[in-house]
């Protein structure tokens, strides 16, 4: 860095603004990969829930109408 001091002072002001947004922003896409993540878990859960309470009561369904029969 050459120049004036007042010149390289706001040179590494700028170089470690820019650092640290960089940094800001891997920080972010890792907290938006997290929440996506988080999202398809549930989302898998809730259809494994789903599935299993939706078979479990046509199982039942289909015994009760057999005990009708």
């Amino acid at each position: 860095i050459q120049g004036p001091p007042e010149l390289r002072v706001l040179i590494r002001a700028f170089n470690h603004m820019v650092t640290r947004l960089a940094e800001q922003q891997a920080a972010l896409r890792g907290y938006a990969v997290q929440v996506v993540r988080s999202q398809e878990d549930e989302r898998k859960r809730l259809s494994r829930e789903l599935h299993d309470e939706t078979a479990q009561e046509l199982v039942a369904l289909v015994q009760r109408l057999d005990l009708c029969r």
